[in-house]
């Protein structure tokens, strides 16, 4: 667990403070770990061919998923859709980027992925 230590700029949390982080706190850790993860990962490849960073939707998904407040299929899903273009799922994430409402995001971003995956049944 070492790994949510550590927020993007490097400082190192105690024990005390991971084990006392609220929910909001501990995605915003993730979240912001997963991005520097990225962000190294596309400057240590950079040389050899010229990555695409994820998008900001891509890695709060990954952090859900991290969290288990998603499953894989959820993700999966959702990231079809996202690459879609669909529009529900853009409106979703822009008011999530406008009010940072993780709850209603979670809530929202499920009853999509389970809609989609009972269309396909």
């Amino acid at each position: 667990m070492s790994s949510l230590k550590e927020k993007a700029s490097g400082e190192t949390l105690s024990d005390e403070t991971v084990s006392e982080a609220s929910p909001d706190q501990r995605f915003e850790n993730i979240l912001a770990r997963l991005t520097n993860e990225d962000k190294e990962h596309n400057e240590k490849w950079n040389k050899l061919f010229q990555p695409q960073p994820k998008s900001k939707f891509a890695l709060v998904i990954m952090t859900l998923v991290h969290m288990n407040l998603i499953t894989t299929q959820e993700h999966r899903e959702l990231t079809i859709l996202w690459n879609r273009n669909d529009s529900t799922v853009r409106a979703v994430f822009e008011l999530y980027e406008k009010d940072k409402n993780r709850t209603e995001l979670l809530d929202s971003l499920k009853r999509l992925a389970g809609r989609e995956i009972e269309l396909k049944f």
